[in-house]
């Protein structure tokens, strides 16, 4: 038998949400920053520039301390990979807001 779990036309947040239960177990306030991220993102990477910083945590309503931190983690757990001030999102992100249906199965 196949078991599979299958999102039809949902937004980003439902998408980020299944993927990220699945396989990265990151906290409520970790997945909002990367939904931020990603919406943000040009080709899977981001300049994390001061103003961009200052506008994520205005967007969110979160603390310096907390998106320092949350960066750190996802960082930690792969999710996003950090050079300097550039962020890359993990491949599985890539153009992920372009899907219709996202399909995950699971074979016995």
């Amino acid at each position: 038998m196949i078991k599979g779990l299958t999102i039809n036309n949902s937004d980003l947040k439902k998408k980020v949400h299944a993927l990220c239960v699945l396989l990265f177990n990151i906290s409520a306030t970790e997945e909002l920053i990367l939904c931020w991220l990603i919406e943000q993102s040009i080709n899977n990477s981001l300049a994390l520039s001061v103003d961009i910083s200052r506008q994520l945590q205005q967007d969110l309503n979160i603390s310096k301390a907390s998106l320092a931190t949350s960066l750190y983690r996802l960082g930690n757990k792969k999710v996003i990979a950090k050079s300097g001030k550039t962020i890359t999102l993990n491949p599985i992100f890539n153009n992920i807001q372009e899907l219709d249906k996202l399909v995950i199965s699971f074979l016995p």
